[in-house]
């Protein structure tokens, strides 16, 4: 691709940004910090944040029970299974931050001879590898959870499951109107029996179509780690420009699904279309639909 002079400018804008999440990095082995601003805004939330961060927490408990229907005896079945995934996530992490560590005292060791390049693949290679690891323990906590489950409860598997990822993906947008909780929203507005069952069918199309979305960013964003983790290895500032692009694509993915749901379910809810479409969007894009602090003050300075 030639290098036009906006390209130029969009990579001399890009380039520190790689700096700075090599930096984070090396400050994690040390510091031991979860998150990385850096990294943010070069990839999102996604990549390198969430490789600190279980997959499942004790809160899910309350999803499981609510979307699966446990029975009481299944609680302390499904209690222990938690308390096994995060005694091996914890005990994965800091084995994970060992690595790094080591990792890096290696890299300062090659980095006279060998440059960069050598310097950040060395330091990126145990976290690749522990994304995997992570991987693995969510599919074993997710089996070993179905096989405690009764007929009528696995063919609410599915229905969980959608719950599940939108629980733990749905707030890792960028992008306004990308983490809009549009469940959320029709609680808070405390809809009546006949608005429930206005809203039913609209309600299950969106829940198909975010999680299509979501999905998609998901399965997207984990390749795209792995080619940041070689852009940042070359250094090429280029490539790190088009993987960008790449993810605001997947992230738009899912912010244009809520917008598509939103105008679903207000067409869907009647005289109340507008009241929701408002507080969604107020929700979703605060800077522009919600009124500012300032305004309301004057409104009611002049009222």
């Amino acid at each position: 691709m030639p290098l036009t002079p906006s390209r130029i400018a969009r990579l001399d804008h890009i380039a520190p940004r790689l700096r700075a999440l090599f930096a984070a990095i090396a400050m994690v082995t040390l510091a031991g910090v979860a998150t990385s601003p850096a990294s943010a805004q070069f990839g999102g939330r996604g990549g390198f944040a969430q490789a600190f961060q279980p997959d499942i927490m004790q809160r899910d408990v309350t999803l499981m029970t609510s979307s699966l229907g446990l029975e009481e005896w299944q609680r302390p079945i499904v209690e222990a299974l938690l308390q096994d995934y995060m005694s091996n996530f914890n005990t994965g992490v800091e084995a994970l931050k060992d690595r790094m560590k080591v990792a890096s005292e290696d890299a300062g060791k090659i980095a006279k001879s060998n440059g960069g390049d050598a310097v950040l693949e060395k330091i990126m290679a145990p976290l690749n590898s522990w994304r995997t690891e992570k991987a693995q323990m969510l599919d074993k906590f997710m089996s070993d959870l179905k096989s405690q489950l009764g007929p009528q409860q696995l063919e609410r598997w599915p229905s969980f499951e959608r719950a599940l990822r939108r629980e733990r993906l749905l707030p890792d947008g960028d992008l306004s109107g990308e983490s809009v909780d549009l469940f959320a929203v029709l609680t808070r507005m405390q809809l009546t029996p006949a608005e429930q069952d206005a809203v039913k069918q609209p309600l299950a199309a969106y829940e198909l179509m975010l999680d299509e979305a979501l999905v998609t960013r998901t399965s997207s964003m984990a390749v795209l780690d792995r080619e940041l983790s070689d852009a940042m290895t070359s250094m090429n500032y280029e490539r790190g420009a088009d993987i960008q692009d790449k993810v605001m694509v997947v992230r738009i993915g899912v912010r244009s699904a809520n917008d598509a749901g939103i105008e679903l379910l207000a067409a869907a809810l009647g005289d109340r279309g507008d009241e929701f479409r408002t507080r969604a969007l107020e929700a979703g894009y605060p800077d522009v639909f919600r009124p500012h602090p300032v305004m309301i003050l004057m409104q009611q300075a002049y009222a």
